[in-house]
């Protein structure tokens, strides 16, 4: 019985139902055409956006690449310069070695010397002449190490200015530069 009232309900309705369904087919279409549209047309967007990053982002990384690469040029020709200034100290220091040398063999002519007066002038006051022979020959040795120790003071204090004022320039070209 329930049965039957169904399908003369359905005989009886199926126009305006199959026109509802009808609609709601056309609705659903419509819609889901406009749907891929929108989606469509926001990915084009989005791609867009994308690419337009991308070359930013291209454009900034060679900017980059370029102002490191000037920076290791300036580099470069500061770290040529300081080398050219530690070879020039380096061969100030042999001139000051060779002069230094040449000091040291004239303060032993002339230690030699004043052991050769002495012990001709007073052959009786010998112990007096050794006194005065090692007090001399320590002298000289004192003045020996000190002219070392000079040396090497100046070699380190030319190295270590001629490196500061390298890295100061490096600096200096660094900062200028930046934007």
């Amino acid at each position: 019985m329930a049965i039957m009232k169904a399908i003369n309900l359905a005989i009886n309705y199926w126009k305006p139902v199959s026109i509802i369904l009808l609609f709601l087919g056309v609705g659903a279409g419509i819609y889901y055409s406009g749907f891929r549209a929108s989606e469509r047309e926001w990915t084009g967007k989005w791609h867009e956006r994308d690419l337009a990053e991308l070359r930013a982002r291209a454009q900034q990384e060679a900017a980059e690449r370029s102002k490191e690469f000037a920076r290791q040029t300036i580099i470069g020709q500061v770290n040529d310069n300081a080398s050219k200034q530690l070879e020039q100290a380096h061969a100030e220091t042999v001139n000051a070695k060779s002069s230094a040398e040449q000091l040291q063999h004239t303060i032993g002519k002339l230690h030699k010397q004043l052991i050769a007066g002495h012990a001709r002038q007073n052959a009786p006051a010998a112990g007096k002449c050794q006194t005065e022979t090692r007090s001399s020959l320590l002298l000289a040795q004192l003045l020996e190490e000190s002219v070392e120790r000079n040396r090497a003071l100046a070699n380190y204090a030319d190295q270590s200015a001629i490196r500061g004022a390298a890295c100061e320039r490096i600096w200096d070209k660094t900062v200028e530069q930046a934007p």
